[in-house]
C-alpha cells in the first residue's frame, strides 16, 4: 500500500539543518546530540506504513513504531531513532485522523509491534 509519500532515494542528502550533527533536542525529545542510531534495514523501512503522531503545538513525527510504557508514548523515528514523550503532548484525536486519512491504523498499545 502507497503512502502517497516518497521519502526519495534511500542516499539522499538531506539538507544541512537537517543534518543529525546540526538537529537540537526539543521539550518533547529524548533524542541526544552525537548518538547516531543505525539505519533501518530495506526489510524494516518497508516492513510497514509510516505512522504519523501529530502533537498539540503542530509538530508531526514520521514514526515506523510506537507503544505506551508508564504514561510515556515511545516510538522509533523514521529515521531509525528511538524517541519518547509524555502523551500529555499528543493531539490523540488529530493523529488518528491524520492517519485514518492514510488509510493507517493507529491504536494505542503497550509494546512494540512484533
Amino acid at each position: 500500500m502507497s503512502t502517497g509519500y516518497d521519502n526519495g532515494p534511500a542516499n539522499a542528502v538531506q539538507p544541512a539543518e537537517l543534518q543529525p550533527e546540526n538537529l537540537e533536542a526539543n521539550e518533547y525529545s529524548t533524542w541526544q546530540p552525537g548518538v547516531v542510531p543505525e539505519p533501518l534495514s530495506p526489510e524494516q523501512a518497508n516492513a510497514s506504513p509510516l505512522i504519523l503522531l501529530v502533537l498539540k503545538d503542530g509538530t508531526i513525527y514520521g514514526v515506523t513504531d510506537y507503544w505506551l510504557d508508564g504514561g510515556q508514548l515511545h516510538y522509533l523515528a523514521s529515521y531509525g531513532g528511538a524517541n519518547t514523550l509524555s502523551l500529555d503532548h499528543l493531539d490523540l484525536q488529530k493523529t488518528v485522523d491524520e492517519n485514518w486519512k492514510r488509510g493507517v491504523s493507529f491504536v494505542l498499545r503497550p509494546g512494540p509491534e512484533q
